[in-house]
């Protein structure tokens, strides 16, 4: 579940600012890839101006960013934060230092600070909790469900229309 500060927030960022989705994530390891997933599925739907399905190596796509020169980079990837399969939280990118998100080569330590050379103010991580991180293909399907929620609310809020439960 999404707490409604948090989907709030992201809708004042939809509607006011310039921004950038890059899901993230590795297909072959199960919940891993639900960034990825997410943000093929979003890409489709809302266009491929706002949305990147970075796979694993986010890093390949900076330059992308480069050209858009969003204020705001919105990452969505499978990350443990110890609540139930399925669970998303918003996390700043500073809860996370040090580590890298998911199987990744790039900290988010790392990836904070190139994006900040290239002048984006704000890193925001939406995370899954995952329930399987094993070698396999497919989502769970408390992940897959989640992934499916998220996606109707990131819909909703960047085309600006109300959203009720998520």
């Amino acid at each position: 579940m999404l707490e409604r500060t948090g989907i709030a927030e992201l809708g004042k960022i939809f509607q006011a600012q310039r921004y950038m989705i890059i899901g993230v994530g590795n297909r072959l390891a199960q919940d891993d890839g639900v960034g990825s997933f997410l943000a093929e599925e979003l890409s489709l739907l809302v266009g491929k101006d706002r949305v990147i399905d970075a796979g694993l190596m986010i890093e390949n796509y900076i330059f992308s960013l480069e050209k858009t020169t969003p204020d705001v980079v919105i990452v969505i990837d499978s990350v443990e934060f110890g609540k139930e399969p399925g669970a998303i939280g918003i996390f700043s990118l500073d809860e996370f230092r040090g580590v890298a998100i998911s199987s990744h080569s790039l900290s988010l330590s790392q990836l904070k600070g190139i994006f900040e050379i290239m002048g984006i103010k704000e890193i925001i991580v939406i995370g899954i909790q995952p329930q399987k991180l094993q070698a396999g293909e497919g989502l769970s399907p408390r992940v897959m469900r989640a992934k499916e929620n998220l996606k109707r609310t990131l819909v909703s809020l960047m085309r600006g229309e109300e959203i009720g439960d998520c």
